[in-house]
């Protein structure tokens, strides 16, 4: 069963990373970046975030006990809620706020999830592991094309849930 959760668990964390894309549009609001600049921006710090993920799974032993997996699970936690924040306070230009704004909400949604994920691991609950499993999946269908839109190929998350 620990194999399984430390599995669910690596799983729950990848990230799909595509190439940085090109593309241009201005920032139209004093302080936005052009939407290349965003991207730009927001990929590099989404690959930063997925290389300080994986340092952290390659720590994760398979056969520690769920709460020992949990600490480290945590720290995968405080990677993507620094990721969100620092990606919030980007100025995106005006016209694709609303869409940054979708995308920051699922990322919400799926760090919500990742902190259930966490307990249920502490809890060696493959059953609710399973169910949150499914329902980060969902958040990813829904969150990687908005990414995809806003040029942030290095920012979709999933492929591997």
């Amino acid at each position: 069963m620990r194999a399984t959760l430390a599995v669910m668990l690596a799983a729950l964390a990848l990230t799909a990373a595509a190439g940085c894309s090109d593309g241009d549009g201005g920032g139209d609001e004093e302080g936005a970046l052009s939407a290349t600049e965003f991207a730009r921006e927001a990929n590099a710090l989404c690959q930063e975030a997925a290389a300080d993920r994986q340092t952290v799974q390659s720590g994760i032993d398979e056969d520690a006990p769920g709460p020992e997996q949990a600490e480290l699970y945590a720290e995968i936690l405080d990677i993507d809620q620094n990721l969100l924040e620092d990606v919030d306070d980007l100025v995106p230009p005006e016209a694709e706020q609303d869409t940054v704004d979708q995308l920051l909400d699922a990322w919400r949604e799926r760090i919500d999830l990742e902190e259930q994920a966490r307990e249920a691991i502490a809890n060696d609950d493959s059953g609710e592991l399973t169910a949150i499993d499914a329902q980060v999946t969902e958040i990813d269908g829904r969150a990687n094309p908005i990414a995809g839109g806003l040029l942030l190929n290095e920012c979709t998350r999933g492929e591997a849930v």
